[in-house]
């Protein structure tokens, strides 16, 4: 599909009445890093739902970075234990820096916010 998209895919899971599937793409954006976008729908019991997410990342000679942002519907299914956190939302932002005398420095924030479970908030830095 030309040189700007590296991969495309359709993810799939299915068990027992419950599926979801949706199609995955990696758009590489040339030195300025790469993006991933992904969307789902899903069927359980007659209930369905979906659910998007889009990332970036960019790796240079000093610097990096990289974000994430996702958002499930209420009635969005997966095979993952029912009885663990229910993703509402969650985002993520890191930044780094690497300098060949001194090391690397990189900080990020992430906020996760649960339908069912618990809502978090995390930072990081670390050289």
């Amino acid at each position: 599909m030309g040189r700007w998209l590296s991969r495309d895919s359709i993810a799939t899971e299915a068990k027992n009445g419950l599926f979801n599937a949706g199609p995955t793409a990696t758009i590489v954006l040339g030195s300025a890093g790469l993006l991933n976008v992904a969307g789902a729908v899903s069927g359980n019991g007659g209930q369905t739902g979906g659910a998007g997410l889009v990332s970036y990342s960019y790796l240079g000679e000093h610097w990096n970075a990289g974000m994430l942002a996702r958002k499930d519907s209420q009635n969005y299914a997966a095979l993952v234990d029912p009885t663990l956190d229910r993703r509402n939302c969650e985002a993520a932002a890191t930044l780094g820096y690497t300098a060949p005398v001194f090391g690397s420095l990189s900080g990020g924030l992430a906020t996760y916010k649960a339908y069912q479970g618990q809502d978090r908030k995390s930072a990081s830095l670390s050289y």
